[in-house]
């Protein structure tokens, strides 16, 4: 994030130096947005003086209707500063999308705001507001921004998928405008673009699912004037099923039970025996570092258990299991497998969920471990180690977003590539924000693109 220098291209994409366009339109661009937000707010407190119920319903029985069941409970317990992130978008969804409660005749709210007997504004301001029936949500990924001014923003759905600056004073500092953000935004054509004060903002693991409602959603709408519809009711579903949802937790797909990074280190006493007694095991298979124990699954496809990772002088060993029952029972079987062949040094337990380095547990042998925080060089590594862990089987395991598919089988028609690509660049999204939030370069996820042959 960065301020614009009087030299620099405008953000408007004029072509023009920022001095010679917008710089000099700066304050009349401000004050205009104030305007129209302000004609917003008008619009929605002249609603509440004269159709306070219709608006109420709008609310409460249309938007809100978005909100999925088990929601609730969870809803009436959100925080102020939510509450009001919350008010402020079912009001401005109200306004634009919502209509009076007659059903058989029912009248849209802005047709009421716009017609004869309204509030009296000047021609731009119902300008703006008559632009307001065609600006529909949409799904953006931030991928720049000028501190205080504009945000650059592409778009993830549509048939021509745009790039574009857009005026957003408010937007454009702090969090919303990390490179990488996923957002819902109403943006309104002009010199320059605009949006709504509404704002629908998704973590990285959402985005796939998100546009996986939204193409659906499309697909089941064919008549263009229903459009609005089919892209904000995803976009509000699952942003109020986020705003309701459980504490997040990662959970293995194949056990169910809570991800958590569970490594043990051995000293190897005798590689020859170790090699051999491993390698009579019908679940065992050698892999590039070592060997992974795999386990078959009732739908033909295979999970790993632990992975063993011979260390770089074949002296020490490694057994990675992503959760605390696949290590210890992995322990148990290594041990009685390989006997004396190794021996058990210490066990280092990282939390996925944790922005903080691993926590060390130490076996009396070893005696406690501590040490200086890592540097950004060295927790890049670390991150790619655990991508390589975690997502050592990925390619073979179901995944919901691929309705129940591997990603290997997904990949094997045009639509499946589709939602693969989107899972990706939604883990990346996440790794992005992480690493910022860590002082390290990102980490991008191409070893995953090539086991599904999806790096071409």
């Amino acid at each position: 994030m960065s301020k614009i220098g009087r030299n620099e291209p405008c953000p408007c994409g004029s072509g023009k130096k920022f001095k010679k366009c917008c710089m000099r339109g700066d304050s009349e661009h401000r004050q205009q947005l104030e305007t129209f937000d302000e004609v917003v707010d008008e619009a929605i407190t002249w609603l509440q003086d004269r159709f306070a119920e219709d608006l109420s319903e709008a609310v409460e029985e249309q938007f809100l209707s978005y909100m999925p069941e088990e929601g609730w409970e969870s809803f009436v317990e959100l925080p102020d500063d939510i509450r009001k992130l919350v008010s402020i978008n079912a009001y401005e969804w109200a306004l634009v999308e919502g209509h009076t409660r007659e059903n058989l005749d029912a009248i849209p709210l802005l047709d009421l705001v716009l017609g004869h007997g309204g509030p009296i504004m000047e021609a731009d301001q119902r300008q703006f507001l008559e632009s307001l029936r065609h600006a529909h949500l949409n799904l953006y990924e931030v991928v720049g921004s000028k501190a205080g001014h504009s945000l650059k923003v592409r778009e993830l759905l549509g048939d021509d998928p745009q790039t574009r600056w857009v005026f957003s004073p408010s937007f454009s500092k702090g969090e919303m405008s990390r490179p990488g953000t996923v957002v819902g935004l109403r943006l309104i054509p002009g010199t320059p673009w605009r949006h709504t004060m509404a704002a629908y903002y998704f973590p990285g693991s959402w985005t796939a699912g998100v546009l996986k409602h939204l193409r659906k959603n499309l697909e089941d709408t064919p008549h263009p004037e229903d459009h609005q519809f089919a892209y904000s009711a995803p976009i509000v579903h699952d942003w109020l099923s986020l705003l309701t949802a459980k504490p997040p937790s990662l959970l293995d797909r194949s056990s169910g039970d809570a991800i958590l990074l569970v490594t043990d280190h051995y000293r190897i006493e005798d590689l020859d025996l170790l090699t051999q007694r491993l390698e009579q095991q019908s679940d065992v298979e050698p892999t590039d570092e070592g060997w992974v124990r795999l386990r078959d699954r009732s739908d033909g496809t295979q999970t790993s258990l632990v992975s063993l990772s011979l260390g770089a002088e074949k002296e020490t060993l490694e057994v990675f299991g992503r959760t605390r029952n696949y290590a210890d029972d992995g322990k148990v079987w290594l041990e009685e497998l390989a006997g004396d062949a190794i021996t058990y040094v210490t066990r280092d337990i990282s939390d996925p969920l944790s922005m903080g380095g691993p926590m060390a547990f130490a076996s009396p042998e070893s005696g406690a471990r501590s040490g200086p925080p890592i540097d950004p060089e060295e927790l890049s590594k670390a991150m790619e180690g655990f991508y390589r862990k975690i997502y050592a089987n990925w390619a073979d395991e179901p995944i919901p977003a691929l309705d129940g598919r591997t990603p290997r089988q997904a990949v094997q028609d045009p639509e499946g590539r589709r939602q693969v690509t989107d899972l990706l660049e939604s883990y990346e999204r996440s790794e992005s924000l992480m690493a910022e939030d860590q002082g390290r370069e990102p980490l991008k996820l191409d070893f995953l693109r090539e086991e599904v042959g999806l790096s071409d």
